[in-house]
């Protein structure tokens, strides 16, 4: 209950530093970037010559070590070499992406309202979560309760096969409502930035349109999301039963 005023600093602290964030980009996006590429250029090269000259002053004691961080060091002299070759021949597709976050930024700059869609979606799930936790919760507990042996008081909470096939149903739901809602929070958006753009002229800026977007989805394209978020649940349900797959035989140590 007392660390609740951390909560509310950490998320003023997230607001201020996006504003900030958003402001050089639309500033000097362009300046961002290629320091950045720069700096990692430099970092690589630099990284270089620190370990060649590191392994020139090592004590030559019989082992490897010294022969590993001069190779570690022409490592990175390749890695800078290459990063430098795909840097100018991505040249312009870089200016292009530069554009995107200059544009990008004027976006949010200009329409502030729409920092109010991924809040809305995060309020959503963490109350579809809330109550999907209880009725998980009431499902899993509708098990056969049995004694253990032995006299104890411990008690196993049995599943049949109905229960747990209930349990999977419930569980790949979470994950397709999930995939839902990032897909109709980010439909929103994109649809204010393509009306906000397409609207936009050389005197006047566009408006972006929350209440269109959220017509447009519910109107023509709710059914194609939710298909989309069922593959995309699909998929998730998949990884996580190979991972489950792949726990198991590591607990069994391959056998």
């Amino acid at each position: 209950m007392e660390s609740w005023p951390v909560y509310i600093i950490a998320l003023f602290t997230t607001f201020i530093v996006t504003f900030i964030y958003l402001f050089m980009v639309k500033q000097c996006a362009g300046i961002i970037v290629w320091f950045s590429i720069l700096a990692t250029i430099v970092g690589l090269i630099g990284g270089g010559f620190y370990l060649n000259d590191y392994s020139k002053n090592m004590p030559d004691d019989g082992s490897s070590t010294k022969t590993w961080v001069k190779y570690g060091s022409y490592a990175l002299w390749a890695f800078g070499g290459i990063f430098s070759l795909m840097i100018l021949c991505l040249f312009n597709s870089i200016r292009v992406a530069t554009a995107v976050m200059k544009t990008s930024a004027v976006f949010i700059a200009h329409n502030l309202r729409t920092i109010l869609v991924p809040l809305f979606g995060f309020v959503f799930t963490a109350a579809f979560l809330t109550f999907w936790v209880i009725d998980a919760a009431y499902l899993a507990s509708a098990g056969e309760v049995k004694a253990s042996t032995g006299g104890s008081q411990w008690k196993e909470l049995v599943w049949n096969d109905n229960l747990r096939y209930f349990m999977i149903y419930l569980f790949f739901g979470l994950l397709w409502i999930l995939a839902m809602i990032i897909s109709c929070t980010q439909f929103v958006v994109i649809v204010a930035a393509c009306v906000w753009y397409f609207t936009s002229t050389s005197d006047t800026r566009g408006k972006a349109s929350l209440l269109k977007g959220m017509h447009w989805m519910f109107r023509y394209n709710f059914g194609s999301l939710a298909f989309g978020s069922l593959l995309l649940a699909l998929i998730w349900f998949a990884i996580i039963i190979f991972e489950y797959i792949q726990k198991k035989l590591n607990g069994s140590g391959g056998q």
